[in-house]
């Protein structure tokens, strides 16, 4: 290579790192606005902790694919809308395959 084309190289590299650099820099990172959140304060505490312990139980199931402890946990009278498919109101219906 010649000098020449060793300079023209190295422009051409420092041109796109400039512009990489410059992209980069004009991306603005938001940082999160929420300040001041107080912990939240159950009303009534045994029910805030049966509904966790059902929660952790219902999603571990979902998680482990224990159909068996699903279905024992979805009510007959179930109410369930999906975004796809609109409102089912039956739990054999929602719980075919």
């Amino acid at each position: 290579m010649s000098k020449k084309q060793d300079r023209m190289k190295f422009k051409t590299t420092y041109i796109f790192l400039l512009a990489i650099i410059l992209m980069l820099l004009s991306c603005e990172v938001k940082k999160s606005t929420i300040t001041n959140i107080k912990d939240y304060v159950p009303v009534d505490k045994e029910l805030y902790n049966t509904i966790v312990e059902l929660d952790n139980k219902f999603f571990n199931a979902y998680n482990t694919c224990d159909l068996k402890t699903q279905e024992l946990m979805i009510s007959a009278n179930i109410e369930f809308f999906n975004d796809k498919g609109g409102l089912s109101t039956s739990k054999k219906k929602l719980w075919k395959p």
